[in-house]
């Protein structure tokens, strides 16, 4: 009896909708197990697929993906593929479109895409993203409930109809439609979700996508989410302008948009705000601007309806600046404020209180800070503290005692229908300083002691995996330590799948002498999570060829490294560097090459890097890739931009070389 396969006795449509919760490639691999199950992965109502981890110059490894695909759309045609989950990688691939409107047509309820987001260059010589365009059978789906669109372009149809569209979420979309027209032809859309992309080339070059419009009666919820973090910063100037009778929720997660317009919100329960009303990272806006003054004016009389608002510390912030010059407007129908505090910003409470008149329930959380002002005094008292306000949270981190009982006497002294005054246990606790000021310390440890704090407690367990950067060394992993070594790749592999829209700014790693399986590919993918600061170390091992001459074995960087439009810092240790055919680093500024193995000439990188300032060259006296193509031993830098070149002192003593260089 214990012996017995219960589970293929079921019938196959219960086996069917039990592998429609597997990736495909885990159901795929349910075909081995016996001949009952050949087949039935083939039966599944839903596609999960996955080829970013296809290397760039993996064709026929591509070719026998698409042809798995291809297979699976041909078998039981009449059958509905209810769910599809289709991650591309970072290259354009050839005939992507026609099957994700073959996906379509099969009655698609849910589709989720993630495009390429590949780069070609014009005819200007610009480097301008290769899109996947969606098909346009897409825009007229009368079945799909759930759209999730990631990197992907949308031209314009002429004509949109989702009857049956419900949720819809539109991440860095590159775009050749309004969106006011692709919302308006959802007459039942309930949900939004907006990533915008800030680099948009597309809105650069096409001015009329520089204002994206929501307008929508049927809309109850709309979220721009946090995405960008250390990295929000854009040149592409963007309004944003929500008009929705409807909506019942709305969350502005980061500032995305240079002015955010909204209208006809009547029926807005809940905002939540985490916004300072500027895009850039770090920056506040000036609170002499009138403009900006007076967008802000409009943008809060827009929310002046709302029951239940959340706003972070930086939106009080921002609101206390407004507040120096312009009249912050009443929110009469608040009853319950959710609001976080600097403490030296607690100053500023009774009169952001005093616009909330009706206030019934606060929950205020107060930051420690070590701008922190000993004087605090809190002595006018708004209108709620005094008649409406019943419930008061204080979730107070404040390192001394004495701010935690000037706020509690202040509403304990001041609130006269107070049914209930909650404190937190104490006075300060560490694990409830900002994340950002978590963040700024823990990013100046190597990763290794990054890592080490995720015992401290719960709260530590994964903000490691947060952090905006890698400082990873293995150069002390020994050759033959290979259950190490896969270790150590399985947690680089977990870090860069938590998060994966996380931002990685700086990134350093160390190699052993070894080669890597997989190791350019892990670049790759560093790269294009929007690296600012590279620096690599390879390893510096050695094979013997058939003439028994001793060569070196190289770690060449990945393709995607010579297009990189946020790199501003390089340096490459002993890598080695192949031709791309096209070279674009718009943002690079200081580029150091130290015994770099060179396929690809020094003069087509630096030229393909118009910001480049300072270059630092040295030199691998014995390149073997030198000695067997001789157009390599002539390095020439010419370059308008660059102000500093050095060639520092590296061989000392054992400064000799059989291959011979000439330097222009």
């Amino acid at each position: 009896m214990s012996g017995r396969d219960r589970i293929s006795g079921l019938p196959e449509s219960l086996l069917t909708q039990i592998l429609s919760h597997l990736p495909t490639k885990q159901s795929v691999q349910t075909s081995v197990l016996s001949k009952r199950w050949e087949n039935v992965y083939l039966s599944v109502p839903g596609l999960d697929l996955d080829c970013s981890s296809i290397p760039y110059y993996a064709d026929e490894l591509l070719l026998s993906f698409l042809t798995f695909i291809d297979k699976l759309l041909e078998f039981s045609p009449e059958l509905s593929l209810l769910k599809v989950k289709i991650k591309c990688r970072g290259m354009l691939i050839d005939g992507f479109s026609d099957r994700i409107g073959t996906v379509i047509d099969r009655g698609t309820q849910h589709l989720d895409v993630v495009s390429s987001t590949d780069y070609y260059e014009d005819s200007f010589g610009h480097a301008l993203p290769g899109v996947d365009f969606m098909p346009m059978n897409l825009y007229t789906s009368k079945t799909l409930v759930y759209l999730k669109l990631s990197c992907s372009g949308l031209r314009d149809p002429g004509f949109v109809s989702m009857p049956c569209l419900r949720f819809l979420h539109l991440e860095e979309v590159k775009w050749l439609v309004h969106l006011e027209k692709l919302v308006s032809g959802c007459p039942v859309l309930e949900e939004l979700t907006l990533v915008r992309d800030l680099d948009d080339e597309y809105a650069r070059r096409h001015e009329e996508f520089t204002a994206m419009r929501v307008r929508s009666r049927s809309l109850k919820k709309f979220r721009v989410p946090l995405k960008h973090r250390w990295d929000c910063s854009s040149e592409v100037r963007c309004t944003l302008e929500i008009d929705a009778p409807g909506l019942e929720y709305m969350s502005l997660g980061e500032d995305q948009f240079d002015s955010v317009v909204v209208k006809n919100l009547s029926c807005l329960l809940v905002v939540e705000l985490d916004i300072k009303f500027v895009v850039n990272f770090g920056e506040f806006f000036d609170p002499s601007d009138a403009s900006k003054r007076t967008e802000i004016r409009e943008f809060l009389n827009g929310i002046s309806s709302v029951r239940h608002m959340i706003i972070s510390a930086k939106t009080v912030k921002a609101l206390d600046l407004y507040s120096k010059e312009g009249m912050i407007p009443k929110f009469n129908n608040l009853s319950r404020l959710e609001a976080v505090f600097h403490g030296k910003l607690l100053q500023f409470m009774p009169a952001f209180l005093e616009c909330c008149p009706n206030l019934k329930h606060l929950v205020l959380k107060v930051l420690h800070s070590e701008e922190m002002e000993e004087g605090l005094e809190l002595t006018d008292v708004p209108r709620c503290v005094s008649s409406t306000l019943e419930c008061v949270e204080i979730q107070e981190q404040l390192e001394l005692e004495e701010g935690k009982m000037k706020a509690t006497s202040y509403f304990l002294g001041n609130s006269a229908v107070l049914k209930k005054l909650i404190l937190s246990p104490t006075a300060y606790d560490p694990r409830y300083v900002v994340e950002s000021e978590i963040y700024d310390k823990v990013n100046k440890l190597t990763k290794q002691q990054s890592v080490q704090t995720s015992v401290l407690s719960k709260r530590w367990e994964n903000l490691y995996l947060s952090v905006p950067g890698l400082d990873l060394d293995c150069s002390s992993i020994p050759y033959y330590a290979d259950e190490m070594l896969l270790s150590f790749l399985t947690f680089i592999d977990k870090l860069l799948e938590f998060s994966p829209e996380l931002s990685l700014l700086k990134v350093k790693i160390k190699c052993r002498n070894t080669m890597i399986d997989g190791f350019k590919d892990r670049i790759g993918t560093m790269i294009d999570r929007g690296i600012q600061h590279l620096d690599v170390m390879s390893s510096t091992d050695y094979y013997e060829d058939t003439l028994r001459d001793i060569l070196p074995v190289v770690d060449f960087m990945p393709m995607n490294l010579l297009t990189s439009k946020t790199l501003v810092y390089l340096k490459l240790s002993s890598s080695g560097l192949r031709d791309p055919g096209f070279v674009s680093m718009p943002c690079l500024r200081f580029l150091h090459l130290e015994q770099v193995k060179w396929l690809v000439h020094i003069e087509k990188l630096v030229s393909g890097c118009p910001e480049l300032e300072e270059l630092t060259l040295v030199r691998d006296l014995d390149d073997e890739y030198a000695r067997r193509h001789e157009e390599f031993m002539a390095m020439r830098v010419r370059s308008k931009s660059l102000k500093k070149f050095r060639v520092p002192l590296k061989h000392r003593w054992d400064c000799s070389s059989e291959v011979r260089s000439m330097h222009t």
